[in-house]
């Protein structure tokens, strides 16, 4: 397509979702929102009385629809895929104990400690099995969503099923 074409499309709104860019790009963005949105949904999980919850909410939504708009770009080797999107979400910031622990650590250090009853006590073996599975449950949730199985409406229900 010429660049004529291209300013003629952007002036008359048409669409210009035809550019292709290789997978690893398109999952490396996606890969950069990742650690912002592992801390905030942590943050929903360990702070639900927290004065920003709203805020955290919007942030996560505004991050899962910057996902979802690469998720509609055509890469060269065709649409990433849910299990794909999953895996760089949560396999890559929060898969360990280890990861998950060192965020509530920044986050004990920012905001104080948490009020859920995951972190009232320490966190032994059987708590974090029970964040994990809290957080991987999210995660799906976000993967729905970027693959376009979700509405809005659906997540933001669901968020409010989670973090109330």
């Amino acid at each position: 397509m010429s660049i004529l074409n291209i300013i003629k499309n952007i002036f008359n709104k048409k669409s210009v979702n035809f550019m292709a860019f290789e997978l690893s790009t398109a999952l490396d963005k996606i890969t950069d929102l990742g650690y912002e949105l592992s801390l905030h949904t942590l943050k929903l999980i360990l702070y639900s009385r927290y004065r920003d919850l709203n805020h955290w909410r919007e942030e996560i939504l505004t991050w899962l629809n910057k996902c979802k708009s690469l998720n509609r770009v055509k890469t060269k080797s065709g649409k990433i895929n849910f299990g794909r999107v999953y895996n760089v979400l949560y396999n890559n910031w929060l898969q360990s104990d280890e990861d998950v622990k060192l965020k509530i650590d920044d986050l004990v250090y920012e905001y104080g400690e948490p009020d859920h009853e995951f972190i009232k006590s320490k966190l032994d073996e059987k708590s974090y099995k029970r964040l994990h599975e809290a957080l991987s449950s999210i995660y799906g949730d976000y993967a729905e969503y970027i693959d376009g199985r979700m509405s809005p409406k659906e997540l933001r229900d669901r968020m409010e099923e989670y973090w109330v």
